[in-house]
């Protein structure tokens, strides 16, 4: 079954979230970690995965960003380093208790109306 998005189309099928939630509560436990998974430790490892993710592409130019999404070991390394940052957002979501698909809708619909496409066609400027 899938969650609907703004306009009638798809986003996400329903509860896959909560199937990585649960990897990572198994995963969390099997470990003893639970009481290093706070908000903050979440967050501050959170900042730490994005940081190795944009690492991969420092200093990074033309072909090279067109090589990436083809293959290869630096496209392997910045898949790794995504499967990170989804893993300690997810992590946060799940100790603070928050439906991330819920939140990612709600601000869509803030974005849309803070950009409204008449205004930001083809550019962008600060609102």
């Amino acid at each position: 079954m899938f969650s609907p998005g703004v306009g009638g189309g798809s986003l996400v099928k329903e509860g896959e979230f909560d199937v990585i939630k649960r990897e990572i509560e198994r995963f969390v436990g099997e470990r003893g970690w639970e009481r290093y998974h706070t908000p903050k430790e979440i967050a501050l490892s959170l900042a730490a995965e994005v940081g190795e993710l944009l690492r991969e592409f420092q200093w990074m130019e033309g072909e090279e960003e067109e090589e990436i999404k083809r293959g290869g070991v630096r496209r392997e390394r910045i898949v790794d380093e995504m499967a990170d940052v989804l893993f300690y957002l997810v992590d946060l979501s799940r100790v603070m208790n928050v439906d991330l698909m819920e939140a990612f809708l709600k601000k869509m619909e803030k974005n849309r109306e803070k950009y409204p496409p008449e205004r930001f066609q083809g550019n962008y400027e600060r609102p």
